[in-house]
């Protein structure tokens, strides 16, 4: 798409300058038959008014085409930077010319539309990545509305959680004014805490029947391992989370998780003993911890 899209903008520049010779300075002749060793090149000339015909040409590239559309629209500071140095470029030719210094100007207009060209090529690059990151956030927005459906589903199902649904809610349409402002970095950050306070309170209402009913659980030592689970996704979390938060954040959090850190191996040297009911209740006190991490981050996730 990139090389279509320069091909268009190289086809309306080179119509406007002369047929005798390329824009951007040399195009290989096409060798004679039967000719040997390497083609002669077309250069263009000094000659007034082809230079004047591509000052014309270079004004419009710069200033109005579409590829000086997508500079502009690209938000590259680079690409940005590199068209106003052309810009400057032509200035200075258009100075050489009125000074009759043919050649200088010549130079400058080669110089002026490589640096031009190469100002689209970033843009063009600019663009694809924004296009990749509104694509990200829209299968992110897409998961987190999924996750809003089911907390919804199942909290009506079990009376509760309410408050929960309306914390979704509210990150993701956070995230879509961000977004939409251009804020990409906080629009996601904020599309991975609706995340997380979705699949968290998701597990918490599933946690509530599953520890009412017992029965489902054969023996402590099964219990044991979901409590290892749970605390397997809580600490994926916390880690996705504080990803994007500042420094005081994470040594808040840090407090926790290290505490967490101390209870699992606790519960884990328990569960290794045999003795699962400590080791359960010991589990759950480690998970509890990254609980209030990742309240301590800002997220509100259900108690």
């Amino acid at each position: 798409m990139k090389n279509k899209h320069l091909s268009m903008i190289l086809s309306g520049v080179l119509a406007l300058s002369t047929a005798q010779g390329a824009w951007a300075g040399e195009t290989p002749a096409a060798k004679a038959p039967g000719a040997g060793g390497e083609a002669t090149q077309n250069k263009w000339s000094a000659d007034p008014q082809q230079i004047a015909q591509r000052m014309d040409a270079l004004s419009t590239l710069i200033n109005k085409s579409s590829g000086a559309q997508k500079i502009a629209a690209a938000g590259n500071p680079e690409a940005s930077a590199m068209r106003d140095q052309a810009l400057a470029g032509l200035q200075e030719a258009k100075g050489a010319f009125d000074r009759k210094d043919y050649d200088g100007a010549k130079k400058l207009l080669t110089q002026a539309s490589q640096t031009m060209f190469e100002a689209i090529r970033k843009a063009d690059g600019g663009a694809s990545e924004r296009e990749k990151q509104a694509q990200d956030f829209d299968r992110r927005l897409a998961s987190v509305k999924v996750l809003l459906d089911a907390h919804i589903r199942i909290s009506g199902e079990k009376g509760r959680g309410q408050e929960t649904n309306e914390a979704i809610r509210k990150a993701m349409d956070d995230a879509a004014r961000l977004h939409q402002a251009g804020d990409t970095t906080n629009a996601r950050l904020r599309l991975d805490e609706g995340y997380v306070t979705a699949k968290l309170g998701i597990e918490k209402l599933r946690r509530g029947d599953t520890l009412v009913r017992t029965l489902n659980f054969k023996n402590k030592e099964e219990e044991y391992h979901y409590e290892v689970d749970r605390n397997d996704t809580h600490q994926m979390l916390i880690n996705m989370l504080l990803q994007n938060k500042g420094d005081a954040v994470k040594q808040m959090a840090e407090q926790f998780v290290k505490r967490a850190r101390d209870l699992r191996e606790q519960a884990e040297k328990q569960a290794a003993a045999g003795k699962f009911d400590a080791a359960v209740a010991t589990m759950e006190s480690a998970t509890d911890e990254l609980v209030k991490a990742i309240r301590g981050a800002g997220v509100y996730i259900p108690g």
